[in-house]
């Protein structure tokens, strides 16, 4: 009897001790934050129909699923119809839509047309089916002629015909050209 209840007595802390563990690499919910991949000084080219509309060179990207976010050094170079480059656009990060390919340009977003004009936002989007940057929020562009202040902005990376919902603003001198 002496023997069971010493048995009983030393068995019963292991098994009440034993519990079933999960093997994992990473803590619990951390996983869900990672990227699938990252990236540093890369290149990203954008198509439509096997044309390339943009090359988007970023000095820092993460991907997560389908999504591309580049936080750190975003600039773009648009190539028109014909092939031809025809603007550069920076912007302080941004994101990319690999369904799509349609690029969203966030904080200090400057596009600078190969003929001189330019436009200076907070954020600009790029519909690569349309061919089209469009911004909502408020937009200064300026060419040789004249300078613009408004909101619902839309124009071809050219930026050699645009439109504007709102014009806020408007003046026969043009703004310092920022240099890249």
């Amino acid at each position: 009897m002496r023997k069971r209840l010493l048995l009983v007595v030393v068995i019963l802390p292991i098994l009440a001790g034993c519990e079933k563990v999960e093997q994992s690499s990473a803590p619990s919910g951390s996983r869900k934050n990672l990227p699938e991949q990252e990236s540093w000084d890369s290149e990203i080219t954008l198509s439509q129909s096997g044309r390339t509309t943009a090359i988007v060179q970023a000095k820092h990207l993460t991907k997560f699923q389908q999504i591309v976010e580049i936080d750190e050094g975003l600039k773009v170079d648009f190539f028109n119809q014909d092939g031809s480059h025809s603007s550069v656009l920076t912007a302080a990060r941004g994101t990319i839509d690999q369904r799509t390919n349609n690029l969203k340009a966030i904080g200090n977003v400057v596009l600078i047309s190969d003929e001189g004009s330019q436009l200076r936002t907070e954020q600009l989007m790029w519909d690569n089916r349309r061919g089209k940057v469009l911004a909502e929020g408020e937009v200064t562009i300026s060419t040789e002629q004249m300078t613009e202040t408004g909101t619902g902005f839309e124009a071809y990376p050219d930026l050699k015909r645009w439109s504007m919902k709102q014009v806020t603003g408007r003046s026969k001198q043009r703004l310092e050209t920022i240099k890249e």
